[in-house]
């Protein structure tokens, strides 16, 4: 009863001293998005994409590129076990025995009275064997079978390569993409503040007087319309942005 407290014991303690490095393991799978929806239009003026090989190195850590990565070490795996297939044709055991054995014996006849004995012992034992078989088939197959495994290694090589570069081709697209709009959500900031400081100015000449409703009406429409612009922009941006971070793995901005 004292052992099982004593290994109680020590399982959580260990389990505790793990389970820093096990919340880091799962946090670090995790892709922690900006917040662009919060973002004023002089933060988007102030972004400045990162570099676009920083992205493509980054993407190399998302789960279906590690996925091609691990299909490849499977098949390096069993490569490694098929160039050890001659192993297949020994077979090797082995056995152990211990006891105490105990022999019990009497004897008499016509002239001798009953005379019992006992011996008693303990007694080991080991057997040891190897035996050697192959079949011309497996034998014949065996270069064949390392050669195949070799191609299966090479294919998933391959498809991890294949992978990569269409993943890097497609973060290319989507970076000149989010750049494009960027430039464009960058214009139509500039514009629509402008817009709404005349229209601010107009409604304030307007209340003291200064100005008719007439003359105003034109600089509300006018910032109506660049309020419409910067918002559809900002929404296509927004989701280009989006997609860009969870494709690389990376958050694009990390401080505003």
């Amino acid at each position: 009863m004292r052992f099982n407290k004593i290994y109680i014991v020590l399982f959580v303690v260990l389990f505790t001293a793990c389970l820093p490095s096990i919340c880091r393991a799962q946090n670090n799978d995790d892709i922690s998005l900006d917040d662009f929806t919060s973002y004023s239009p002089d933060d988007f003026m102030k972004l400045q994409m990162p570099s676009i090989n920083v992205l493509i190195a980054n993407a190399k850590l998302r789960p279906k590129i590690r996925a091609y990565n691990v299909q490849e070490k499977i098949q390096e795996s069993i490569l490694k076990k098929e160039k050890r297939g001659w192993t297949e044709f020994f077979n090797f055991g082995s056995s152990y025995n211990y006891g105490n054995s105990a022999m019990y014996s009497s004897y008499s006849d016509k002239l001798t009275p009953l005379i019992s004995a006992a011996t008693s012992g303990r007694s080991s034992s080991w057997i040891v064997g190897v035996s050697f078989s192959v079949g011309l088939s497996t034998l014949l197959d065996l270069k064949s079978r390392i050669r195949r495994q070799e191609l299966s290694t090479e294919f998933a090589h391959l498809q991890t390569l294949q992978e990569i570069d269409q993943e890097r081709e497609d973060i290319i697209n989507a970076y000149t993409d989010v750049n494009l709009e960027l430039s464009v959500l960058k214009q139509e900031a500039e514009s629509y503040i402008f817009a709404k400081t005349a229209a601010k100015m107009a409604e304030q000449d307007f209340i003291a007087g200064k100005k008719t409703i007439e003359e105003i009406t034109p600089l509300k429409q006018s910032f109506s319309q660049e309020l419409t612009r910067y918002e559809t922009d900002r929404a296509t941006l927004i989701k280009s942005l989006f997609h860009l971070e969870i494709m690389t793995n990376t958050k694009l901005f990390k401080n505003k």
